[in-house]
């Protein structure tokens, strides 16, 4: 019996005890603040049990603690995946939806009609069930507690979280605000969310939230001509199966909205539908009406920042090309002459106004101007009407316009290894690079770091740099889109320790390489670049990275991409192709279109 229970007997004979009275005291009550107190008595014995079996544990707790351990396992290998980026797309991969959406979508559709229909119950539910035995009740509504505590907690830190991150995600230059401002703000948006609670009738939250959720899924609606193509796995699994972010997020955040839905009707739907509120269960109302407001403005912000994210990407997809901007200066009846002629080459014409940062600036003359006079200004070019169109001029004007291009990008990624470097990294080997993905914001850590700087890391995202949008735009982003695409690079890993002086020397070869032949680059088009070791992989489902001189990046082992590394030359040999393949014939010419 000793070795069974462990030391402590005379506690277990008082738990056992507490729970008889427990089941005497709660079958004659009438409210749930004796469901507080026995939870109160229940918390405080259990910590003084919990101390006890810290020091001796009885083989009880030790068979418990196996149990527990083997059933979270089993819930983990049925419910859990392993899900990456498909950017390959062949060989086609079957389609099929992540089984929990499946699953627990519909289990919490039905609780909410349940909840739905049990506030128009004529009966109390906690005298139905206490009058037969008093446990199961206790259980059932310390359950609903928890969910409802535990979601109301997960709101409130989404909401600081999300404030945090847009004091820490800034451009690069940009000041960090203080820290206690920073903790004001945080303070006070958190009050906006609360104090309305007590002024406002509960049901406006639950209506703004529907609201909210029912312009959410227009937009995706709308935005899945740039959707994203999902790999996933079962943990145990060899099948790897593909399905839509779209559809994947849309149901992600239904099940969110379910969850709450059922939590806020279980705990209080009678009050949130106009009924008077049953007085034995006024704590667990009082916490569904909590959990309705708080909840119903943070996933109405939810659903409406998500919104607009969806369609700022859209709008600055970097595979959406992007027209040349000229700007003219000149007479205004001359220069909208001109303006037609060029429209008619597909570039986008403004005159009469500043010229922006992309604009292509040309300055329209009376009289003709060779195109090539190296006596004049390169740019602005000054230009006669009659040569607007020469085939030249065209070309002329494209290549100006890659160039300005060119360099954007070029001092967007140094900006962003400049922000990047400014901390140092317990974990990872390097960063990615993709500023022509829309789903990739910014740069970022090949791994997650196990210290967490609450001045510079942001807690809902993996940037270690400010967004490609603000220190790139959309022009620049369309052009390294258009340019490692057809490289067929999906993705660039660069090493601690290259830098961007290095990875520029990386960039001059794929400007080259893009401009020459815009074929899809090998490790070889990278040889002899100095200091580096430049190695292109195609990562297929559960194809790990094999190289013994080379560290191996964290990545994803479900996803499918092509992945150009850019490691510091560990000083092996390396066999150099006298005459590339795909060179034979071709001059040796400098990089074209460069920076």
């Amino acid at each position: 019996m000793r070795a069974a229970l462990g030391s402590g007997l005379a506690w277990y004979v008082a738990a056992a005890a507490f729970v008889v009275a427990m089941e005497w005291l709660g079958r004659n009550s009438h409210g749930d603040g004796a469901d507080l107190l026995a939870t109160f008595g229940l918390l405080l014995l259990g910590g003084v049990l919990s101390a006890l079996e810290l020091q001796t544990p009885g083989i009880w707790m030790l068979g418990l603690k196996g149990f527990v351990e083997r059933r979270k396992q089993a819930l983990r290998d049925r419910f859990s995946v392993k899900v990456g980026v498909d950017l390959r797309g062949t060989p086609p991969l079957p389609t099929r939806a992540v089984p929990h959406h499946r699953v627990l979508v519909p289990v919490l559709a039905v609780w909410t009609a349940l909840g739905l229909a049990g506030a128009f119950l004529p009966f109390s539910l906690r005298q139905s069930l206490t009058s037969v035995a008093y446990l199961p009740w206790f259980v059932l509504i310390l359950t609903l507690w928890a969910l409802m505590l535990g979601a109301a907690a997960v709101l409130a830190f989404a909401a600081a979280a999300w404030l945090h991150d847009r004091f820490v995600i800034r451009p690069s230059g940009r000041a960090r605000p203080n820290r206690r401002f920073e903790v004001l703000c945080i303070t006070v948006a958190l009050i906006v969310i609360a104090v309305p609670g007590l002024l406002l009738p509960t049901w406006w939250a639950l209506v703004g939230a529907l609201v909210a959720f029912l312009g959410l899924v227009g937009t995706l609606c709308w935005t899945r001509c740039f959707d994203l193509q999902l790999a996933w796995r079962f943990p145990e699994g060899k099948t790897v199966y593909a399905s839509s972010w779209h559809a994947t997020l849309l149901k992600e955040l239904s099940f969110v909205l379910l969850v709450w839905l059922a939590l806020v009707l279980t705990g209080d739907g009678r009050h949130l539908l106009g009924q008077t509120s049953d007085p034995a269960t006024f704590i667990t109302g009082a916490l569904g009406s909590a959990l309705a407001w708080i909840g119903g403005v943070v996933l109405s912000a939810v659903f409406v920042i998500s919104s607009v994210w969806l369609v700022r990407h859209r709008r600055g997809d970097p595979s959406l090309q992007v027209p040349t901007h000229v700007h003219l200066d000149g007479d205004a009846e001359v220069c909208e002459r001109a303006a037609k002629e060029l429209r008619r080459a597909g570039f986008l014409v403004r005159h009469g106004a500043e010229a922006e940062r992309d604009d292509v600036r040309l300055e329209i003359v009376p009289e003709p101007m060779p195109l090539l006079d190296s006596s004049q200004p390169a740019w602005p070019k000054r230009v006669s009407p009659t040569a607007l169109r020469a085939p030249e001029l065209i070309a002329i004007i494209a290549r100006r316009d890659q160039h300005q291009r060119r360099r954007r990008l070029v001092r967007g990624i140094e900006s962003a290894f400049k922000a990047a470097s400014r901390r140092t990294y317990v974990r990872g080997t390097g960063f990615w690079v993709a500023p022509h993905w829309w789903f990739v914001p910014a740069m970022t850590r090949d791994t997650s770091d196990d210290e967490w700087d609450a001045d510079e890391d942001p807690l809902l995202s993996d940037s270690v740099a400010p967004p490609w949008r603000d220190i790139l735009g959309h022009a620049p982003r369309a052009h390294a889109h258009e340019m490692l695409r057809a490289l067929h690079v999906d993705f660039i890993l660069v090493e601690d320790g290259v830098g961007f002086r290095g990875f520029r020397r990386v960039l001059r070869v794929l400007f080259e390489r893009f401009d020459i032949q815009g074929r899809p680059i090998e490790s070889r088009h990278l040889q002899g670049i100095q200091g580096l070791r430049c190695l292109v992989h195609e990562f297929t489902c559960g194809d790990p990275w094999k190289n013994d001189d080379y560290p191996e990046p964290d990545y994803d082992d479900i996803s499918r991409a092509r992945i150009l590394h850019v490691f510091r030359d560990r000083g092996g040999e390396e066999a150099l192709d006298e005459l590339s393949p795909d060179r034979i014939g071709l001059p040796d010419l400098a990089p074209v279109g460069m920076f």
